[in-house]
């Protein structure tokens, strides 16, 4: 969740798919909140895309499995927060 900082702006505060720590101002709440949830989502996706890339070959039926499964990894990053 985003934060107040002194001077009136807030701070988007997340972790990268790394586990990094980032953090970056807005002038407004709604603005930072969007941002850091974005960034997170994204994090999440490409750390689902890592996974996949471990998994082994053989552990899905066909080539379509693994096409859908990172086309909802990807879809992750599209869903609008309400």
């Amino acid at each position: 969740m985003s934060y107040r900082i002194p001077g009136g702006e807030f701070m988007a505060d997340w972790y990268d798919a790394e586990g990094k720590r980032h953090r970056r101002r807005f002038k407004t709440k709604i603005k930072a909140d969007r941002h850091e949830w974005e960034q997170s989502a994204l994090a999440k996706a490409e750390a689902c895309a890592r996974q996949l890339d471990k998994a082994p070959h053989h552990a899905y039926q066909h080539k379509g499995v693994r096409a859908e499964l990172a086309k909802r990894a990807a879809a992750i990053i599209t869903i609008v927060p309400a």
